[in-house]
């Protein structure tokens, strides 16, 4: 396909991009030094991106200063307060200049209420004394006069620190933390002159550019991003943005980044699979009316397609990828070749987002290669084998598709008629797209790298006898489980991994044993095909095993189609009319439903491989055959054991 506009050249005030293409800041928890400092891992991370085509790379945000704010703990942010600190931000700049990006040092003025501690009793400070992001229960402190001031001027200092590093852009940083915060009526209460009014509220952002331009001079390129609807009572109006936008543009900056969401509301920010797949471009769209200046938006852009159809209605000048660039690093550069449908898709499964929030490195559940970009994207010389793969789920494609692009002969067998595993099932609810599209990649992507896939065939001693493999991986996966309680085995009981396939004998009034992100989805699916859905768990809560990111939607969703919810259930006994349970003060509950749906978790199919360890030398498993986990482990196990044959 032809782009209109996604790969035509841009120009920020003196500086020209080479596309429209933005690379959207994101955390990836990469420091390995108290410091924080951009570490080697951090560099090859971003260098990788800019080899395949970034216009613009923003990297994770960077600190003014650490002494009135040294928050957050957890997620140690590089700072550019001391002049002996440029060294590793010039290492990166110059890095990413090798391959015609630019980039900008998102300028972080604090954290704020997103203050993830308190050391040793001091609180994190905010524009006004509010409930702390984290912990609700605990309230931040108002900064003083004389500590936004201080704060000010070390935020110039910053900023002529990133200019000497050889940074393209300043990006005045105004999304979720300290700047957003002061701009928000929700978090900043103030009566003084930082408070009240958007005037007032925007003199905070106003004097950090005034210090930016007294240490980086007058005509240093600025652009700045500000989060417009924060998804919180008391977010910024569109009078308001407006008003912020236009401020801007008077004040010289160059381009405008906007999206919606906070760390209240990631979703809005960084959509999930209960979201629209776009966020926050018809919100800019509307502000980029009043304003002469460029127009940057992100927030679920994950297909070259949307990218540039936003940019040809002039909803905005630049698209920008966050989740997409680490599914696929080679994004912009399949999409510039006509190659979009090689493009690995993004799950919007929130792994990534979550293992941030958890204090862990980024990870990504399809590219197993993130965050050990040195020298993953190359494998190892090997001398070819002939591998026989055993189970045709995601870890077995994965592992035959990894193992034939490393030059090995590979026969994927598989037992049933189709190939998927668990991808079957979970990609055909209508919000799980993005699954499907992935199950396609997968099994395109084995096709162009020759691997030879049998189904219907049982696998045993005599068949890899026969075969005579140099190599043999085990990928059998996981099979769901079923309590054993009376009526189990009755007419009216399911399971949820096959109702979501087929649900034609579904009764119009079900009840799902289990709420982990199985119980869920069936609930969800069912209920917006018109059943009446009753959700149990025995756990102390609905969804406790879904990630954090993605919990409190699915839930909002769970709750926003009547789906009635019991917490500490246990399932005792399937009746014709339903089910009988126990709480956890020994109570009986019947729950009367015409289909009982079981979705109490998986356990590993291994058996194969325990009979085949002590026989052959060369034998692996991966994936659910170990124990049923997620998308990443099986990823990063198929990838690892090919990089092993």
């Amino acid at each position: 396909m032809e782009y209109k506009k996604l790969f035509t050249p841009i120009k920020l005030g003196p500086v020209e991009l080479k596309n429209r293409i933005f690379m959207s800041p994101m955390g990836v928890n990469y420091s390995e030094d108290p410091s924080g400092n951009f570490t080697e891992r951090y560099i090859n991370y971003y260098k990788e991106r800019a080899k395949n085509d970034i216009g613009l790379i923003i990297p994770v945000h960077v600190k003014c200063e650490y002494k009135i704010d040294p928050y957050p703990v957890a997620y140690k942010f590089p700072c550019l307060q001391c002049t002996e600190d440029i060294r590793f931000f010039t290492e990166l700049v110059d890095e990413i200049h090798l391959y015609g990006s630019k980039v900008a040092v998102q300028l972080c003025a604090g954290a704020g209420r997103n203050g993830d501690s308190v050391i040793d009793g001091y609180y994190p400070k905010a524009p006004s004394e509010v409930p702390l992001l984290i912990n609700p229960n605990m309230k931040s402190k108002a900064l003083t006069v004389d500590e936004i001031e201080e704060i000010i001027e070390a935020y110039g200092i910053a900023a002529g620190n990133a200019k000497k590093a050889g940074y393209d852009f300043i990006y005045i940083h105004a999304m979720a933390y300290l700047m957003d915060q002061f701009l928000t009526p929700a978090w900043n209460h103030r009566t003084d002159k930082y408070g009240g009014s958007i005037e007032n509220r925007m003199r905070f952002m106003m004097e950090c550019i005034d210090s930016v331009r007294k240490y980086c001079g007058a005509n240093f390129p600025l652009i700045a991003g500000f989060s417009m609807d924060s998804g919180v009572p008391g977010s910024k109006t569109l009078e308001d943005c407006i008003a912020i936008a236009q401020t801007l543009e008077e004040k010289g900056i160059l381009a405008l980044h906007l999206r919606d969401g906070s760390y209240d509301n990631p979703g809005k920010m960084v959509p999930t699979i209960m979201h629209p797949k776009i966020t926050g471009a018809e919100n800019a769209a509307k502000i980029k009316e009043y304003v002469k200046i460029p127009i940057m938006v992100d927030g679920g852009l994950h297909d070259p397609e949307t990218c540039d159809q936003i940019l040809v209605e002039n909803k905005a000048d630049m698209t920008g990828l966050g989740r997409s660039l680490l599914a696929d690093h080679e994004w912009a550069y399949k999409a510039k070749r006509g190659k979009s449908e090689e493009i690995r898709p993004c799950l919007r499964c929130m792994e990534c987002v979550s293992h941030v929030f958890k204090g862990q490195y980024i990870g990504c559940s399809v590219n197993p290669l993130v965050g050990r970009e040195k020298d993953a994207y190359e494998y190892s010389k090997t001398t070819s084998k002939k591998v026989l793969v055993i189970g045709g789920g995601q870890s077995g494609m994965l592992t035959a598709l990894y193992s034939a692009q490393r030059g090995h002969n590979v026969t994927l067998v598989e037992k049933g008629s189709k190939l998927g595993g668990h991808l079957l099932e979970g990609s055909v609810a209508s919000f799980k797209k993005d699954t499907a599209d992935y199950f396609i990649w997968i099994k395109e992507q084995m096709k162009k790298a020759g691997v030879t896939v049998l189904t219907g065939i049982t696998v045993d001693k005599d068949f890899i006898k026969m075969f005579a493999p140099d190599a043999v991986v085990v990928c059998t996966g996981s099979v769901p489980n079923i309590p054993n309680v009376p009526g189990i085995d009755s007419k009216n009981v399911k399971l949820a991994t096959n109702v979501l396939l087929d649900d034609s004998e579904v009764a119009d009034n079900v009840v799902i044993v289990g709420s982990g992100l199985v119980g869920c989805e069936t609930a969800i699916d069912l209920a917006m095909k018109g059943k009446k859905v009753e959700l149990i768990d025995m756990t102390p809560e609905i969804g406790m095993e879904i990630n954090i990111i993605t919990r409190p939607y699915m839930l909002e969703k769970i709750n926003n189609l009547g789906i009635k919810c019991k917490a500490n259930l246990k399932l005792t006994e399937v009746t014709k009319d339903g089910i009988k349970t126990i709480d956890e003060n020994g109570n009986i509950h019947s729950i009367n439903a015409g289909t009982v749906i079981i979705a109490a978790g998986l356990h590993s199919v291994n058996d194969l491989y325990r009979d085949l360890y002590s026989e052959i030398e060369n034998i692996y498993v991966v994936g659910d055959s170990i124990r049923p986990r997620k998308f990443i482990n099986a990823s990063r196990e198929a990838y690892a054991i090919a990089e092993l044959l």
